[in-house]
């Protein structure tokens, strides 16, 4: 099992610390953090921590069948 990378939207709205207190990093953060998406989203997909491995690759059911 490998942990889950979430990735930050950083839209003009967030704020620069909330995510980054969620997650231990230094608050404030660089700049706005919005959305924290976790799963495989098209524009945004998680990957594995560590390794960078898309999440959606890990799970093939996941995956669009044609």
């Amino acid at each position: 099992m490998e942990p889950l990378q979430p990735l930050i939207r950083p839209y003009p709205w967030g704020s620069r610390s909330g995510i980054a207190e969620l997650q231990g990093r230094p608050v404030p953060a660089p700049g706005p953090e919005a959305e924290l998406w976790m799963g495989a989203h098209p524009t945004a997909p998680s990957g594995a921590a560590g390794t960078g491995r898309p999440w959606s690759s890990a799970i093939p059911y996941l995956e669009p069948h044609g």
